[in-house]
């Protein structure tokens, strides 16, 4: 025998703040789930001039870089586009100092080369910790309250006055 049942649903907005809470905590992996959440951060290293080819966010943490240029066409193309009080400006704005301070030393050919290769490398090392912070903000956004709250929203979730997702 066929029965109806009648559910009263809310928007998010609707619910009382401990039912916000149980919705929040309950649903806090929504913005993880069949989403490539490092897709943004990924594409913006890529106009630096940067591949990510791989990180880790947890215990492990690491983040593997190739330069998609040359080392100092990004360190220049990021010192002229990302602001002043950023880790990549700063670590761009350094090598570019030291590689030019090396330029003007006269030092013999075999060690400028040396050195300008250990300079290097220090850079992609101190950028690629510079983009796994980056990645790791991201994670920590989208796993914040306010992340999980907006889409849960603009999603337009419905709730029981409990604040569980209402399935249709």
């Amino acid at each position: 025998m066929a029965k109806t049942i009648r559910t009263k649903v809310y928007e998010f907005n609707e619910l009382s703040s401990e039912a916000q809470q149980v919705a929040i905590k309950s649903n806090r992996d929504i913005n993880f789930v069949c989403n490539d959440w490092w897709s943004a951060v990924y594409e913006g290293a890529k106009e630096d001039g940067v591949n990510i080819t791989g990180f880790d966010t947890d215990r492990g943490a690491y983040c593997n870089i190739e330069f998609i240029k040359s080392e100092k066409d990004t360190a220049k193309y990021i010192y002229e586009n990302h602001c002043e009080g950023c880790q990549t400006y700063k670590q761009s704005e350094k090598f570019l100092l030291s590689m030019s301070n090396l330029e003007a030393s006269g030092f013999f050919r075999e060690v400028e080369e040396y050195q300008r290769e250990e300079r290097r490398e220090l850079y992609k090392k101190e950028l690629a910790l510079c983009y796994l912070r980056i990645l790791r903000d991201e994670e920590d956004y989208l796993y914040s309250d306010e992340a999980v709250k907006e889409t849960l929203i603009a999603n337009d979730y419905y709730f029981t006055k409990d604040g569980k997702v209402f399935n249709y």
